[in-house]
């Protein structure tokens, strides 16, 4: 295959697939919905930042090689995390999907991951992963300056 259509045709990996909850895991959504929704809101936080952009719409596309792992997976394996961003690393290379791993990237996967549990199964929200996955967003969102734009979206979120 040519990288043009494997570049294609990792967008289509499925996300959620781990996930306990079962409304999360047959959401439907995909890494090229989650890239997309990340780029948009870089957009609206940080317009001039093309890189940042650029690298939401590539930085999981690995997944269709090595599966989206869960985050408290990796969190709690720092071995596993290790190997698969190193393979994740080889494979982004490899296609030319090449970007840097910025605070900022990385506030937005994780704050589109939160909004989209809390659009699909907003009960979750209450669960001890997803509360620690809301205060690393607001302490985040203070130090990436800002605080005032996320907090009308999820302060309110009772836990």
């Amino acid at each position: 295959m040519s990288a043009l259509f494997d570049t294609w045709n990792a967008g289509h990996t499925l996300r959620w697939h781990a996930n306990t909850c079962h409304a999360l895991q047959r959401s439907g959504d995909t890494v090229s919905a989650h890239s997309g929704r990340m780029a948009v809101m870089a957009s609206q936080l940080w317009p001039a930042d093309a890189a940042l952009i650029a690298a939401c719409l590539v930085h999981d596309l690995p997944e269709a090689h090595v599966g989206d792992v869960p985050g408290p997976v990796k969190r709690d394996n720092p071995d596993l995390y290790a190997a698969l961003t190193a393979a994740e690393g080889r494979i982004a290379e490899k296609f030319g999907w090449q970007f840097a791993d910025t605070p900022r990237l990385s506030f937005l996967d994780r704050f589109d991951a939160y909004l989209w549990m809390l659009h699909i199964a907003p009960d979750q929200a209450r669960n001890r992963d997803w509360t620690q996955c809301r205060k690393w967003l607001l302490v985040r969102a203070s130090e990436l300056g800002i605080r005032d734009k996320i907090d009308p979206i999820i302060a309110w979120v009772a836990v």
